[in-house]
């Protein structure tokens, strides 16, 4: 019996180190090879059809998170210097009362965005769906990615394996009080989204119908999707 705990322990040891050793080689990969994409200034960056904002967390009245606030506000850099001629603002409107787009939204207007140039993308419930939902519905081509650092490789690499012609705009302007749970829960989801570029593949949950991001952004207000 002591043999067989003995047995069992070394290949737990074993099977749990190469599940540790593969999360870091693949988190090694995807930020490799996306780095070279991020650009720090505007300055930096090749004009695109648009600036993708990544949703993020949003409070009641029209309040915003940190870090919402800080890719708001890196989105209009990019759109005021001419480095994107649109803004797609992606992220999660699936619950009544929780509404990143709206709420995103509200405040690029009061940066005086047109609204012409403002496209809304209710069903981007993860970067994978953001990513894919922008190529797919909104026939994205070529994109400026806006979001904070720690976040910016995955969603880089997705994009990329996507065939997107793709550049990353650092959000970041502040400390944040919960970095490290941030990069801790990054290093995971970089895992689960290379299994999904290279393995699973999923589709994205919604689609719908098509809004072309070289239209108007006012076509856009909640549209519908569909499975």
């Amino acid at each position: 019996m002591k043999r067989i705990l003995a047995i069992l322990s070394a290949a737990l040891a074993v099977t749990a180190a190469a599940v540790i050793a593969a999360g870091l080689l693949i988190n090694a990969r995807v930020v490799s090879t996306t780095g070279v994409l991020i650009k720090d200034s505007p300055d930096g960056l090749a004009k695109a059809q648009a600036a993708v904002l990544l949703g993020a967390g949003v409070y009641g009245n029209k309040r915003v998170s940190p870090v919402a606030y800080d890719r708001i506000v890196s989105a209009v850099e990019i759109y005021k210097a001419g480095k994107a001629e649109k803004i797609l603002i992606t992220g999660d409107h699936g619950k009544k009362y929780y509404d990143e787009v709206n709420t995103i939204l509200h405040w690029l207007r009061k940066f005086d965005i047109p609204e012409k140039d403002i496209f809304t993308d209710y069903a981007g419930f993860s970067t994978y769906d953001s990513i894919v939902r922008a190529g797919e519905v909104f026939g994205v081509k070529s994109a400026v990615l806006v979001t904070q650092e720690f976040h910016l490789p995955r969603a880089l690499y997705i994009a990329s394996s996507r065939g997107m012609k793709v550049q990353g705009y650092p959000a970041d302007r502040r400390q944040y009080v919960y970095i490290r749970r941030y990069v801790f829960r990054e290093y995971m989801a970089r895992v689960k989204d290379f299994l999904f570029v290279h393995v699973l593949k999923p589709a994205s949950r919604f689609l719908g119908e098509k809004i072309p991001i070289t239209g108007d952004g006012r076509a856009s207000r909640d549209h519908k999707t569909s499975r």
